[in-house]
């Protein structure tokens, strides 16, 4: 897949690398603008607090000078990001029914992906509350990185976004793999 610019994830390192030391801590009240900061500061660390400030890392610095390190970094955080196998496969779920241009209700996601796992052996512990926090993590990295619209009533892959579920996908399906033998 051709590596895309990712505008928002961009902006976030830019600002912090121009601001003269450091970057306030609260930058906006949307929830997507918090959960970028989030993801750029824990998932990524290309960003480290200082009392009240954001600073950028080496990490960041190296994540801005590169959009192919940037883009690789970011569709990481899709399928990535360690968790239970049931997670993983909650979100690698949801990435191919929305990489197929479907836009779905959130209720809609939710069952769709239920029925997929379950159809393949998955049994959550305690029902679909076990599907919905994955979900809503992934859901929630889509719109931080604005590569995918998410609300009360849709869910929907931006173009970038589209090419970002199958990068991660596909890197996903190539990786190297540890079985265990008998």
């Amino acid at each position: 897949m051709p590596v895309q610019p990712l505008p928002a994830l961009h902006r976030l390192l830019s600002l912090a690398a121009t601001v003269e030391k450091s970057l306030p801590l609260r930058l906006s009240p949307s929830p997507e603008a918090l959960h970028l900061r989030e993801l750029a500061e824990h998932s990524l660390h290309a960003l480290r607090r200082d009392g009240h400030l954001l600073t950028i890392t080496e990490e960041g610095r190296r994540l801005l000078d590169s959009p192919t390190t940037m883009w690789e970094a970011a569709t990481g955080l899709l399928l990535g990001g360690g968790g239970h196998e049931f997670d993983v496969s909650v979100r690698e779920t949801a990435l191919m029914l929305l990489a197929d241009g479907s836009v779905m209700s959130p209720a809609e996601l939710r069952s769709r992906v239920a029925e997929i796992v379950g159809g393949e052996g998955w049994h959550p512990a305690t029902g679909r509350d076990d599907i919905a926090h994955p979900l809503a993590a992934l859901v929630g990295r889509l719109t931080a990185l604005d590569l995918a619209f998410g609300d009360d009533f849709a869910v929907r892959l931006t173009p970038t976004g589209h090419l970002a579920a199958l990068t991660a996908l596909r890197a996903h399906a190539l990786r190297p793999r540890q079985y265990v033998s008998s």
